[in-house]
C-alpha cells in the first residue's frame, strides 16, 4: 500500500501512518518571485517506490532538482527535471539500498535560493512473495526497451491476477504488454491512464500450481525530449486469485532505469557530407579525379557510420568515436584527389611519348649539372640523375595509361 507523507519546509519526523495534504503554506520556499511547492511523497513500502511531485512557480520549462539522503547521511538520490504545464514536476526513484528509517529530502529550482526540505520514511525490507520486473540498466532518448515482469516465492496457486503497473510519465511512454507464453499466460485485459497501466492475466492450463517464473514483456519508450536521468517503473500492485476465487495481494516490484541523452546530429551531418562528396567523385587518371578503389573505401567508411547512428543502443562515446573515424576517412579521401599527373611534362593532362621525348631531351643530367634546375622532374626515382630507368619508369606508366 502507498503512504502519503506530510510535506513540511524544515525536516521533521513524520508517522508513516499519516495521509495529509501538503499543500500548506508551510510546504513552500520562497526566493524573489518564485516558490516551490511539494504536494506529496508517496512510498510504497512493499516495492520500496517513492514519488515526489510538486509544482514550481516559474511555470513550465523550469529545472528542477531533487536530493534525498538516506538514514546512514549518504546521498542516496540526485536528479533534476524539466517542469511541465503549470510548473508541475515529478521524481520516481527506488533507494539504492535496502536502508530503512527516515530519509531527508531537498527540492530546489530556478529562481529558488533555498530549497524546499522535507523527510519520508521507509520500513523493513524483507524477502516476501511477490512480483519481479528486470531489464536494462540504461537506454537511450528515444529508445524503446523491454521490462520482464514475473512472479517469485509465491507458495500457493495462482489462477488469475490484477496488476498495476506505474511509470514516470515525463520520461517513458508505455507501449505494450505481451505474454512469454500464451498457452500458459494470457493477457485478457488491459487499461491504461497517464503513468499507469492496469493488466488482467490468467494462468492456464496446470500453470497455475508453480507460478513463480517469467509471465510477460512490459514494452516502454524513453521519450526523446527528456534529459538525461533516471526513469523508474514499478508494479504498485499485485492481487492474485485461486480457482476457488479466494484473493492475495503480493508485494510489488520496482525497476530505475537510466536514460542517456544522445545527439547524433553531427554524425548524421558528416554522413551526408561523405555521401554527397563519394557521389560527386570520378576515379580515374586525371587532374582532379581520385585514384581507383579511393570511393570504395569511403564507401566502407560510411557504412559503418551509418550503422552506428542507425543504432537505437548506440552510446554517444560510440557516436562520437564513428564521428571520429567518419571524418578521418573523408578528409584522407579529399586528399587523394590527383592534383597532377606524374610524368606529364608537357602538361597536357596525359601521358604520351612527347613526355618521353623530353626525358630523353635531358638524359645524363645529374644534380649539380648546368640546366638540372628545369630538368629535375624528369628525375622520377629520384635518384639525383636522369638515365634509362627514369625512361623505363615513364614508359612504364605511358603504357598503363
Amino acid at each position: 500500500m502507498y503512504k502519503r507523507i506530510t510535506i513540511l519546509c524544515m525536516s521533521i519526523m513524520i508517522a508513516a501512518s499519516l495521509t495529509v495534504s501538503a499543500s500548506a503554506a508551510g510546504a513552500n520556499a520562497l526566493s524573489g518571485n518564485q516558490e516551490i511547492h511539494l504536494d506529496s511523497i508517496v512510498v510504497d513500502q512493499a516495492s520500496r517506490f517513492v514519488t515526489i511531485k510538486g509544482d514550481i512557480t516559474a511555470g513550465e520549462g523550469s529545472e528542477v532538482t531533487a536530493r534525498v539522503i538516506d538514514p546512514n547521511g549518504k546521498v542516496d538520490y540526485m536528479n533534476q527535471t524539466t517542469s511541465g504545464p503549470n510548473g508541475a514536476f515529478a521524481f520516481t526513484y527506488v533507494p539504492n539500498e535496502a536502508v530503512s528509517g527516515d530519509y531527508q529530502l531537498s527540492v530546489g529550482g530556478e529562481g529558488v535560493n533555498s530549497p524546499v526540505g522535507s523527510q519520508f520514511e521507509i520500513g523493513e525490507a524483507g524477502t516476501i512473495a511477490g512480483a519481479t520486473l528486470s531489464g536494462p540498466d540504461s537506454v537511450s532518448s528515444g529508445q524503446s526497451f523491454d521490462l520482464t515482469y514475473g512472479l517469485q516465492h509465491v507458495g500457493q496457486e495462482v489462477a488469475a491476477e490484477d496488476i498495476t503497473v506505474t511509470y514516470d510519465t515525463y520520461k517513458l511512454n508505455f507501449a505494450s504488454a505481451t505474454s512469454l507464453d500464451e498457452d500458459t499466460f494470457a493477457i485478457v485485459g488491459q487499461k491504461e491512464s497517464p503513468g499507469q497501466v492496469r493488466l488482467l492475466g490468467v494462468h492456464l492450463a496446470e500453470s497455475g500450481t508453480n507460478p513463480n517464473k517469467s509471465l510477460m514483456t512490459l514494452t516502454f519508450t524513453a521519450k526523446t525530449d527528456v534529459s538525461s536521468g533516471i526513469a523508474a517503473i514499478a508494479v504498485a500492485q499485485v492481487m492474485t486469485a485461486n480457482q476457488a476465487g479466494v484473493e492475495t495481494e503480493l508485494s510489488g516490484a520496482s525497476y530505475q532505469v537510466q536514460i542517456n541523452t544522445i545527439d547524433k546530429t553531427t554524425l548524421n551531418d558528416l554522413i551526408d557530407e561523405a555521401r554527397q562528396a563519394h557521389d560527386t567523385a570520378v576515379e580515374g587518371n586525371h587532374a582532379g579525379q581520385y585514384p581507383t578503389g579511393a570511393k570504395a573505401a569511403l564507401q566502407t567508411a560510411i557504412d559503418l557510420a551509418v550503422k552506428v547512428a542507425d543504432n537505437g543502443t548506440a552510446t554517444q562515446e560510440q557516436i562520437e568515436q564513428a564521428t571520429t573515424d567518419l571524418s578521418a576517412a573523408l578528409t584522407a579521401f579529399r586528399n587523394s584527389v590527383i592534383t597532377s599527373i606524374p610524368g606529364d611534362h608537357n602538361h597536357d593532362d596525359k601521358l604520351s611519348i612527347g613526355d618521353l621525348a623530353i626525358v630523353a631531351n635531358v638524359y645524363g643530367l645529374q644534380e649539380g649539372d648546368e640546366g638540372w634546375e628545369a630538368a629535375q622532374s624528369s628525375d622520377i626515382n629520384h635518384d639525383g640523375k636522369i638515365d634509362i630507368e627514369d625512361l623505363a619508369a615513364l614508359a612504364r606508366l605511358i603504357l598503363s595509361w
